[in-house]
């Protein structure tokens, strides 16, 4: 084994290489330092989700997110979240090797359901949300950034949630971290903040489930930041007719703007709706279904825009990077080439 910092890597036996156990098949997604690709265990026929890092471009900063990463997954054993099963290191690249999610995005499943969206739907989903913050919480990990990118499921046939990405995941608090539209008001306003962080969030993904849309909007990131912060939502209209009571009740407590007045998720867990909604007809929620098919839509469309511009921003700060290094070469080259000429004039 080797470290980088306080993260232990396991190496292979008699100095064999990552890939003469795995071999790597489909690629399943793309970062700026790291590829992901469905891989198979040679020896056993296990399939995990492998998380390539080129440690070649990173910065000592990277290498300290890439080992809380690490660090913050070995702990988590939870079935709502994707596992981290093992971590290599070589010469050139890292490999963790994760959970085989294939379901795809909660949401991208939401969307597809004809004639059956429900509120017990919605409810059976936070309740798996909840559970899985909850085991977070008792290992003392904040996640940070829950949305329906990071919430997954685990094959189509099964419809097993799993909280995904804990790249801004943290055991101690420390900065501004999240997606704007899902950042609680005391993270906007600079204060110290803690584990309601991810309730909030909770509260925001359950009122899209049931509400088809986004509770705070803005295209001015400030006007959104002061919607977020005086909790400035609505609960009334037409839209929120058909929701009961204790639906609405329980988005009204994970949205509640002073943070120590806010549900733990275990008293989430233990809301009355959970055991309520079993009981109530179950009404298929067309129009809310309409509607979280545009805000999915337009979801999908702002990744791969945001997707395409960090792309070009990072292709062209390389590029920079490698404008600057050839002016340093060249720089460095005449101060050597320099004072060697000087020497001969003088030698003369």
């Amino acid at each position: 084994m080797f470290s980088i910092g306080k993260l232990c890597f396991c190496t292979m036996p008699e100095n064999l290489r990552f890939c003469d156990r795995y071999a790597l098949k489909e690629e399943l997604g793309k970062g700026a330092f790291s590829i992901v690709y469905r891989c198979v265990d040679t020896e056993t026929n296990n399939e995990y989700a492998a998380k390539v890092i080129r440690k070649e471009k990173m910065s000592k900063r990277d290498l300290m997110k890439l080992e809380s990463e690490a660090r913050i997954c070995r702990k988590l054993d939870h079935p709502n979240i994707v596992k981290l099963h093992r971590v290599f290191g070589e010469s050139k690249f890292h490999y963790f090797l994760f959970d085989l999610v294939t379901g795809g995005e909660l949401f991208d499943d939401l969307v597809t359901r004809v004639d059956n969206y429900t509120e017990e739907l919605a409810a059976k989903c936070l309740y798996q949300m909840l559970d899985s913050v909850k085991h977070c919480h008792l290992m003392g990990v904040i996640h940070r950034d829950l949305k329906p990118e990071n919430i997954l499921l685990e094959s189509k046939e099964n419809k097993v949630i799993k909280l995904a990405d804990f790249g801004l995941a943290v055991e101690a608090l420390e900065g501004l971290a999240g997606t704007p539209n899902y950042m609680a008001p005391e993270v906007l306003e600079m204060k110290p903040y803690g584990r309601p962080v991810d309730l909030w969030a909770c509260g925001v993904i359950l009122y899209i489930m049931l509400g088809g849309y986004q509770p705070f909007y803005h295209t001015d990131e400030r006007k959104l930041n002061t919607l977020i912060k005086s909790g400035d939502y609505e609960l009334s209209s037409d839209i929120w007719r058909d929701v009961t009571v204790e639906g609405k009740d329980m988005i009204m407590k994970l949205l509640c703007v002073v943070p120590e007045r806010r549900l733990t998720a275990a008293q989430a867990i233990e809301h009355v709706w959970f055991t309520k909604i079993k009981t109530v007809k179950k009404l298929h929620r067309q129009e809310t279904l309409d509607r979280l098919k545009n805000f999915n839509a337009r979801r999908k469309f702002k990744a791969v825009v945001h997707s395409s511009l960090f792309l070009s921003s990072f292709l062209t700060m390389s590029k920079k990077k490698q404008q600057e290094n050839a002016v340093d070469q060249r720089s460095s080259s005449t101060s050597v080439i320099g004072p060697s000429k000087k020497a001969n004039r003088t030698g003369k």
